[in-house]
């Protein structure tokens, strides 16, 4: 699939996927096609702020490499700035599948990449996710990390913390 209207056409496809599979999550959806500059839908819903949404997809590698690579850059291969979007969603085409990512776990990558778990290959442990899990180790259709971390960008861009949760002691 070089071929750049091929491609286009593919990743246009798995952008409204996507908000389908938000949409049917309870989020409203704006999808922007892809063309505008660091995501590609804003997920809304009432109770968290509206997330911005980069997708991307693609095939197994190779037969031998058995392997996703998921791109965190643009189609130049600039990075995404850290703040560029929220959460990244990754469609796996062969098997119509899905995988959520944060921003942050992303870290300065260009791409990394995902060994589904039943091909048995030992996936690398050094880089850990947001929530405990190595991010190469993660199970498909994980889209309720979504909301986890949808809720979490919200609390943070309100300013609220563990600590703050707590009541203020009574000072008189």
């Amino acid at each position: 699939f070089r071929d750049y209207d091929e491609e286009r056409k593919r990743a246009d496809v798995a952008e409204y996927r996507c908000a389908e599979q938000l949409t049917l999550r309870g989020y409203s959806c704006t999808v922007l096609g892809g063309r505008f500059k660091g995501f590609d839908i804003i997920a809304d819903r009432d109770d968290i702020r509206a997330q911005h949404v980069q997708v991307k997809h693609g095939f197994l590698s190779s037969e031998r490499q058995q392997r996703y690579r998921i791109h965190n850059s643009t189609r130049g291969g600039i990075l995404y700035s850290a703040n560029a979007y929220d959460i990244l969603v990754f469609y796996m085409w062969d098997r119509d599948q899905w995988l959520v990512y944060s921003r942050a776990e992303l870290g300065n990558r260009t791409n990394t990449s995902y060994v589904p778990p039943e091909l048995g290959r030992v996936a690398r442990k050094s880089s850990s996710g947001t929530h405990g899990e190595a991010i190469a180790d993660r199970q498909p259709n994980n889209w309720e990390l979504f909301d986890q971390l949808a809720i979490a960008n919200s609390q943070e861009s309100l300013g609220v913390t563990q600590q703050m949760s707590d009541p203020l002691p009574n000072t008189q």
